[in-house]
């Protein structure tokens, strides 16, 4: 286990020094203006799969929010990714669902609205060159958007008996890209999962299967230096036994891949890994439903050296971490999903800065189905 000494996250940034000249002849003249340096923004979008959702602005330094900060962009259960210098929101599911719109990350001007094809129901969102492909669960694979609304489908269908192998997330690597697939029946895991390469160039394709069933959430880079030596890294469920699998590394060389890191270890099913480059770590939310069916969630650290979870978590037990963004200068903002006073936290130094929840426009509340538990969805990215 590493020290309970981790520094977690990175201190502000040092105070401008003035510079005072000597009494008389010897003064200094006065350096060149600095600009002013942008505030440190957010993005955090919401839905509750049934109604159009919001996407909402966190001005992290002056702890405020600009609620439903860009109406008609957020659908029901939306996510959100930041690639390059755009940010794209991936409508999910329910009647608004199925779509994904660009924003461009510096000004937030909506640069494209696509469908994904009705019901399809998306899960992520990769680019290579001026293709946007998107794993969609109710389809045979990958659709593929071009920019000028033009769908296409990278056919996947061969991994599953049912035709539909319930892909969830998707990284481009050059002109290659990697999927992951739950290989789902009716959203039960009977089946090993499986990964996928696929040369866009060529169509070449290589798989392999996965040790642990249901991939869910991001695949996520590691540096080659940290101890998951460039692998890729996505979480696994399972939503009954949540303490149960593990967080798998995928080598896109070979596609072997082997437990990086337990759920167990972490709290819970990873619902969000990032890196953190000031700490040298990974940030991760371990989350599960407790008896009365209400998400419980906290943020962790994973050593990048070591590959060992702090043993204490990063947030207090009163919180129910969901979603989290590492941001510029040091500062976590992280929605917290608590009935009646849920919304979004800003930690700093490893100490909140908020003294409560900041709301985003749309309660983080939670739902029951008779086989299921859902939350609302929420995601958040920092610019």
């Amino acid at each position: 286990m590493i020290s309970t000494g981790l520094r977690f996250f990175a201190a502000p940034a040092a105070l401008a020094l003035l510079s005072l000249g000597a009494c008389g002849d010897d003064l200094v003249p006065p350096g060149p203006e600095q600009p002013p340096t942008a505030p440190v923004k957010a993005v955090v979008v919401s839905g509750d799969f049934n109604a159009t959702g919001v996407l909402s602005l966190v001005d992290v330094e002056a702890r405020t929010v600009r609620a439903n900060a860009l109406a008609g962009v957020a659908a029901a259960d939306p996510v959100i990714r930041r690639l390059g210098k755009e940010l794209f929101v991936v409508n999910r599911f329910g009647p608004t669902g199925s779509s994904v719109t660009v924003l461009d990350a510096a000004t937030l001007q909506v640069k494209h609205q696509l469908s994904t094809g009705t019901n399809s129901n998306p899960q992520d969102v990769a680019v290579i060159g001026d293709a946007l492909y998107l794993p969609a669960l109710d389809t045979a694979g990958v659709v593929v958007l071009q920019r000028n609304g033009l769908r296409s489908l990278l056919d996947l269908s061969s991994l599953d008996p049912d035709g539909k192998p319930d892909c969830v997330s998707a990284w481009a690597m050059g002109t290659e890209l990697m999927v992951v697939c739950g290989v789902l029946q009716n959203f039960v895991a009977v089946r090993d999962a499986k990964v996928v390469v696929i040369d866009t160039v060529s169509g070449a394709m290589r798989q392999g299967a996965l040790p642990e069933r249901n991939p869910v959430g991001f695949l996520q880079p590691t540096p080659a230096d940290s101890v998951f030596g460039g692998d890729l890294l996505v979480a696994t469920a399972d939503f009954g036994a949540p303490m149960s699998r593990c967080v798998l590394r995928i080598s896109p060389a070979t596609l072997q891949a082997s437990c990086a890191v337990p759920n167990s270890a972490i709290g819970g099913v990873a619902n969000h890994l990032e890196l953190d480059d000031e700490t040298d770590s990974l940030l991760v939310t371990g989350t599960y439903y407790d008896s009365n069916f209400q998400l419980r969630g906290a943020l962790r650290a994973v050593s990048l050296a070591t590959g060992a979870v702090a043993p204490q978590a990063l947030s207090p037990a009163s919180h129910a971490i969901a979603d989290f963004a590492v941001c510029p200068g040091g500062a976590v903002v992280a929605t917290d999903a608590v009935p009646g006073v849920s919304g979004v936290r800003i930690y700093h130094g490893g100490v909140e800065t908020t003294t409560a929840p900041l709301a985003i426009g749309l309660s983080l509340i939670h739902i029951s189905e008779p086989t299921r538990r859902t939350p609302i969805s929420y995601a958040v990215f920092c610019l």
